[in-house]
């Protein structure tokens, strides 16, 4: 089926596998809120032509997401936003590419809620055409308290093609561990 638009809500602990694989250019809205106390697993995979693809992730009181990404697709635009509304909600994103062509990625995370949690792993090999940017980005306001933050972004550069990461902490309130890696390696003839 070509479904240009998702929308799910997540009522109970749930695992849920998707799996895109287009032999045509496509582009694709995600949108997935996870009530209350629930825990969801999502695990997905991309292959394929071009694809553009939003992903809306919207967390509340006590829920805790863990999303595993694979892509091996021609060429990927994927902009992820996360809204950690609810005390205690907690996001681990693990997201892995193995880049051919132009790939970029905008994550951006929301931290609304005191004693929330975000823990972000971007991780990409780059080979024949490949060109990678990470664009992450974490947000704390002021008075969001107890909050940890993490992101992890490395690329593998088997080319001389040029690769980005841009780790952004834009946090307001002193009550926050933040961290940040990024880590760019290159291995050519």
């Amino acid at each position: 089926l070509n479904i240009y638009a998702l929308n799910i809500k997540i009522l109970n602990d749930t695992d849920l596998e998707l799996e895109y694989s287009n032999d045509s250019d496509k582009k694709i809205e995600v949108i997935i809120d996870v009530i209350d106390n629930v825990r969801f697993n999502l695990y997905e995979k991309k292959s394929g032509c071009k694809l553009k693809v939003q992903y809306v992730y919207n967390l509340n009181k006590y829920s805790s997401v863990n999303i595993y990404k694979f892509n091996d697709i021609n060429e990927v635009n994927e902009a992820n936003v996360a809204n950690l509304n609810g005390e205690y909600a907690n996001l681990n994103m693990f997201m892995k590419t193995i880049a051919k062509n132009v790939e970029k990625y905008d994550v951006r995370i929301y931290h609304n809620a005191s004693f929330s949690k975000s823990n972000i792993k971007n991780y990409g090999v780059v080979i024949q055409n490949g060109v990678v940017t990470f664009n992450v980005s974490s947000f704390v306001l002021n008075n969001i308290i107890d909050c940890d933050v993490n992101q992890d972004n490395r690329i593998i550069n088997f080319t001389n093609n040029k690769c980005t990461i841009n780790p952004n902490l834009f946090i307001e309130e002193n009550d926050v561990v933040a961290n940040h890696s990024a880590y760019i390696r290159t291995f050519t003839d």
